[in-house]
């Protein structure tokens, strides 16, 4: 498998499943799109706010069970989520609790076995980031530091 392939085959993982058509036929691109403008939504700039309100100004913040879900289904690619915004997202990711956690835990590792090879891929990168913060925030936990949590969907 050369590295072309494994990258392919990492960010497959990454994005989940793609969209199928009706004639059975993946259409990737339709996967991207449908999630990038469900409705004419931007999630990326939705994010991008909800995230700044979290960390300024818990008074203010709603848990958006819809926002955390796509964060979470998306914070491996690169195209949805970039640099900055994932950055800004990783304390968020450290503080999700329950099943979210779990399976987000379980797709970050899924991700890091599927490539250990390539260390620049990005959704390997980014799967390492993500259980680095769930380590810190469950040493900050056993040390009796509290913090907001966000809820698990």
């Amino acid at each position: 498998m050369g590295k072309r392939e494994k990258i392919k085959k990492t960010d497959e993982v990454a994005k989940g499943p793609p969209v199928v058509d009706p004639k059975g036929k993946a259409n990737e691109s339709k996967h991207k799109a449908d999630l990038e403008t469900k409705k004419g939504r931007n999630f990326a700039i939705d994010l991008s706010e909800y995230l700044k309100t979290w960390r300024n100004d818990k008074t203010q913040w709603k848990f958006n069970k819809v926002l955390q879900a796509w964060a979470l289904d998306n914070c491996f690619s690169k195209d949805l989520v970039d640099k900055q915004l994932f950055h800004d997202l990783l304390p968020y990711i450290g503080t999700v609790m329950g099943q979210a956690k779990v399976r987000l835990t379980e797709r970050a590792d899924k991700i890091i076995k599927s490539e250990v090879e390539e260390s620049e891929n990005t959704a390997i990168k980014r799967a390492r980031k993500i259980l680095d913060q769930f380590r810190k925030s469950t040493k900050s936990d056993d040390s009796g530091q509290s913090h907001n949590t966000a809820a698990s969907p």
